[in-house]
C-alpha cells in the first residue's frame, strides 16, 4: 500500500469519526427537544385538569419594564443551535471537500510520476537497445574472418590414402582463437555425393562444436588477421587425408575424370569477446588438375 492509498485511508476514517460525531449531537438535541415538548403537554394537560381559583389581587402600577419569557429564551437557544449545527454542517462538507481535492491532487501527481518513471524506463531501454546494436555492429566489423584461398593435393599413390595441404587466411580484423575443425578427401564416382553427406553428418555447428569439445579433435590454432606475403610459410595450414586408400585402377580413374576427387572441410573460431564462427570449405579435382568449389559448402558464419 503506498502513501497516497495510506493517506486517503486516514482522511475517510477522520471524516466519518466527525460525521458521526455530528449525527450523535443532532439526535441528542432532538431527544431534549422531544422530552420538552413532552413536559410541555403534561403540564398543559395538568393546568386543564386543574379547577380555576377566583382571586382579588390589588395591582400595583410598576415601570413599564421589558422581560424575556422563557418561551423566547427557549427559541434563541434553538436559534443559536441551529446556526451552529449549520456552521458545523458547513465546515464538515468543507473538509470533505477539500479532502477530495487533495486525494485527487495526489492521484494526479502520482499518475504523473508515474507516466515519468515510464518514460525513464523507455528511455533505458532504447539507450540499452543501442548499446547493443553498436556492440554487435562493432563486432561484425572486427570479427575475424577465415578462409581456405589454396588447397594443393599432393600425388595420388595407390595404395596409399589421399593427402591435401589446406591453406588458412584471416582476412578480418581481430585473430581468429582457437581455431579448429574437421576434414575429409573423397573419391570415386560419388565423391561429391559422400562429401554433402558428410556435411549433413556433422549436424548443427553447436553440435560440431560440443563434438570438437568432447573429442578434441585436431589441434587449436590462432591465425592472425592479416594476408601473408607467403601463404604457405606465413599462413596458418593444415592436412587433410582421406579414410580410405586407391587402388592402381582407382588411381588411374580419379586422374582422367572431373569430381574423382572431393576436400571437404569445416572448422571454427572464436573472436577476442568469445563469439563462435565457422567455415564450410568443399574443393574438386579437375582431370586438368586444377582445382574448383562445390557448388554446397563453400561459407563463412
Amino acid at each position: 500500500m503506498d502513501y497516497v492509498t495510506r493517506q486517503f485511508i486516514n482522511l475517510t476514517k477522520q471524516f466519518r469519526k466527525e460525521l458521526r460525531t455530528l449525527i450523535e449531537s443532532l439526535r441528542k438535541d432532538i431527544q431534549q427537544q422531544t422530552e420538552a415538548i413532552r413536559k410541555a403537554r403534561d403540564a398543559y394537560e395538568q393546568t386543564c385538569q386543574t379547577p380555576p381559583i377566583l382571586r382579588a389581587e390589588l395591582q400595583v402600577p410598576q415601570p413599564v419594564e421589558v422581560q424575556t419569557s422563557p418561551k423566547d429564551k427557549k427559541q434563541a437557544r434553538e436559534w443559536y443551535r441551529l446556526a451552529v449545527e449549520t456552521l458545523t454542517l458547513l465546515a464538515v462538507i468543507g473538509y470533505a471537500a477539500i479532502t477530495i481535492r487533495m486525494w485527487r491532487e495526489m492521484i494526479f501527481t502520482r499518475h504523473q510520476a508515474q507516466h515519468a518513471v515510464d518514460a525513464a524506463q523507455q528511455s533505458a531501454g532504447a539507450a540499452l537497445q543501442a548499446n547493443i546494436a553498436a556492440s554487435n555492429r562493432f563486432a561484425i566489423d572486427q570479427r575475424p574472418y577465415v578462409w581456405v584461398p589454396d588447397v594443393e593435393p599432393l600425388p595420388v599413390v595407390a595404395l596409399q590414402r589421399l593427402r591435401a595441404d589446406v591453406f588458412f587466411v584471416n582476412y578480418g580484423k581481430s585473430p581468429a582463437m582457437n581455431e579448429s575443425g574437421v576434414g575429409k578427401i573423397f573419391f570415386g564416382k560419388n565423391a561429391v555425393k559422400q562429401a554433402y553427406q558428410w556435411f549433413d553428418s556433422l549436424g548443427t555447428p553447436e553440435q560440431l562444436a560440443a563434438f570438437l569439445a568432447k573429442n578434441q579433435e585436431g589441434s587449436q590454432a590462432v591465425v592472425a588477421p592479416g594476408i601473408p606475403t607467403d601463404i604457405a610459410k606465413q599462413g596458418g595450414h593444415s592436412t587433410i587425408l582421406s579414410d580410405a586408400a586407391p587402388t592402381q585402377v582407382e588411381v588411374n580413374w580419379i586422374g582422367a575424370n572431373d569430381y574423382s576427387a572431393v576436400v571437404a572441410l569445416r572448422f571454427q573460431y572464436y573472436d577476442l569477446s568469445g563469439n563462435r564462427y565457422w567455415t564450410d570449405v568443399c574443393v574438386f579435382h579437375f582431370a586438368s588438375t586444377a582445382i574448383g568449389h562445390c557448388k554446397k559448402h563453400n561459407e563463412i558464419h
